[in-house]
């Protein structure tokens, strides 16, 4: 009986590592910090009862950045219209 309970401690401890493991991914994305600091991180996660998560962090990069992670500065779309002021 106790080798079956120190099973279950164990698998419910690596089960509360992976929800933790994706509650810091969720944090870092919505800090910015997974957009370098340049724009707003929105996060979607997909998880089973175990918390084996699927997990994406997409970027909305602040006026003058761009890339998937907000990483290139001075990416403006059209300057063409400023040109004539």
């Amino acid at each position: 009986c106790w080798a079956t309970f120190e099973k279950m401690v164990a698998k419910e401890k690596e089960r509360m590592q992976r929800k933790q493991k994706m509650l810091d991914k969720k944090a870092s994305c919505e800090s910015g910090k997974a957009c370098h600091g340049h724009g707003q991180g929105t996060f979607f996660s997909k998880c089973d009862l175990e918390w084996n998560c699927k997990t994406s962090c997409t970027c909305k990069c602040n006026f003058g950045y761009g890339g998937k992670r907000c990483e290139i500065l001075g990416t403006c779309p059209n300057t063409k219209g400023i040109e004539g002021l």
